[in-house]
């Protein structure tokens, strides 16, 4: 059997690294979407970032594989300003 004096020191770091890699899970994984979702709820900044990237698409032939990956982030800046919530969220 364990004696107190040496279970107490063992107990305080398992925990201790236990709650360290749950908070980096977290971090990871769970603030991410967190994010995602909050900006498909921000049709402001998405009718500015779409502004934004039609100037930029004018820059680019339409038959280039860049011009194709704009105009599907700007179908989805849409989506967001008129509520669709493209996340599915």
């Amino acid at each position: 059997m364990i004696g107190i004096e040496l279970y107490i020191p063992i107990f305080v770091i398992a925990m201790s690294a236990t709650l360290a890699g749950l908070g980096n899970l977290f971090r990871r994984h769970q603030q991410h979407t967190d994010w995602d979702m909050l900006y498909e709820r921000m049709p402001e900044q998405a009718k500015t970032n779409r502004v934004i990237i039609e100037a930029l698409a004018e820059c680019f032939n339409s038959n280039t594989e860049i011009s194709i990956k704009l105009k599907n982030r700007i179908q989805y800046l849409k989506d967001i300003e008129e509520g669709k919530q493209p996340g599915g969220s």
